[in-house]
């Protein structure tokens, strides 16, 4: 039986729980505290933290059924498939033991089944570890102030997996799965500094023209201290950007556990994918040595070009050009501030007319870079649908009044873009990377 990326992201929430708690044993109480954690139905059916649901103290822990490596199976497995070992529960609270989480993802499969389902919900785990009136899950919501007859009538009036947009497996989960696979393909990391080398060139131009009027000392000196004044305050800038990019999409999808050479390969830690409703912009965000890929439903939607996009966000990871635009607004100011500073007409010149003009170009030069990149891993066919799917998003725009005249400052034209790399269905060499 499979499950939604929502259930996998709750179980594997729980195995997290109990071993950040020093037990590795995983209960019905580590499962409610991953529900009241998680996205789905079920976490609107609860409608209470985890922390709510902590603070009734739970008595000591047993030994239990599920130990980890079962979540952890799960999560490897692209399908979902849900398995395990199961053993008696002895995790203790008013109203009696907790079972197993095993045993409560059982339940949950039949339940699904009993729905006509094919795959297991956040609701049908919910269902499932509700349990009796007086057992032992009842009485924790009780005593977090949740009345377990709402949750069991909620769970039976309508169809969360419905309402809550909880339906299957997401369909870039297996694109995901194969990218470890072509780890040793991706570029390696001297492409960051490669990202600083045209304000590093503008710098050197500043220089060489106020080398005879304001000094290389003064400009040095100048940009150093803008440098260090002006760092610290974009970077703050960055990181709130990046928390409020973030908590406007709290949704989860699961990363399968086959992508982790990729990730030794970029440098990161942790990768989460996170999911936005309808069409929106897809973009990847960086933090230290946490990385997120934020994708539209759009493009996971359309499996047949989501690969180049994927593809396209892990090539600016790959190339460091997330950590490099964290970066280069300090550079860029810095060498403003020194041609100010210098109060030669030639050096505000080249700054003033050449800053932009070599802004754009990086700019360009970086999707264009990721193109090649997505293009070599996902096929031209998925570039060009992909282009389709834009063009039609930018028609209806235009339809409805709205209309991005400034897009050409960050990003390349689609129709060279697709120049680069006509699509020739006989000599595609990639179709996908699953």
């Amino acid at each position: 039986m499979r499950v939604t990326d929502q259930a996998l992201r709750v179980l594997v929430l729980a195995a997290e729980e109990a071993h950040g708690s020093g037990e590795t044993p995983v209960t019905g109480y580590h499962l409610l505290l991953g529900l009241a954690d998680g996205e789905g139905g079920a976490r609107h059916v609860l409608d209470v933290s985890a922390a709510r649901l902590r603070a009734p103290a739970p008595p000591p822990p047993g030994e239990v059924a599920l130990a980890g490596e079962a979540v952890a199976g799960v999560e490897a497995g692209v399908a979902g498939e849900i398995d395990g070992a199961s053993s008696p529960a002895v995790r203790e609270i008013a109203g009696g033991s907790f079972p197993s989480a095993k045993e409560i993802a059982d339940r949950a499969v039949s339940h699904a089944q009993a729905s006509g389902r094919d795959y297991a919900t956040t609701t049908d785990l919910l269902f499932a570890a509700l349990g009796p009136d007086d057992g032992p899950a009842a009485a924790l919501l009780r005593a977090a102030g949740v009345d377990p007859a709402r949750i069991r009538a909620a769970l039976t009036e309508q169809d969360h997996a419905t309402c809550c947009a909880e339906s299957g497996i997401s369909k870039i989960r297996p694109i995901l799965a194969g990218m470890g696979s072509h780890a040793a393909r991706m570029p390696g990391r001297f492409r960051a500094a490669a990202g600083l080398l045209p304000v590093l060139l503008l710098y050197a131009v500043v220089v060489a023209v106020t080398w005879d009027s304001a000094g290389p000392e003064t400009v040095l000196v100048i940009g150093a201290l803008a440098w260090l004044v002006m760092g610290p305050l974009f970077q703050l800038r960055v990181r709130q950007q990046t928390r409020a990019s973030l908590a406007s999409t709290p949704e989860t999808l699961i990363v399968p556990a086959g992508i982790r050479p990729l990730l030794d390969r970029l440098g990161v830690r942790d990768l989460e994918v996170r999911r936005r409703p309808g069409v929106a912009a897809d973009r990847c965000l960086r933090l230290g040595r946490r990385a997120w890929l934020v994708i539209s439903g759009n493009t996971e939607d359309h499996p047949e070009w989501a690969g180049f996009v994927l593809w396209h966000e892990i090539a600016h990871l790959a190339r460091r050009d997330i950590l490099m635009s964290q970066i280069r607004p300090a550079a860029w100011f810095s060498v403003y501030c020194a041609a100010l500073i210098s109060v030669d007409f030639r050096a505000l010149a080249i700054v003033v007319v050449g800053g932009p003009l070599l802004i754009v170009a990086q700019r360009w030069w970086s999707e264009l870079a990721c193109d090649r990149l997505a293009v070599r891993f996902a096929g031209t066919a998925a570039l060009h649908g992909w282009v389709a799917d834009q063009r039609e998003i930018q028609r209806i725009a235009r339809r409805q009044g709205v209309q991005e005249r400034w897009s050409w400052l960050t990003h390349p034209p689609l129709a060279l873009r697709t120049a680069l790399h006509p699509h020739s269905p006989a000599a595609d060499p990639v179709a996908s990377p699953a």
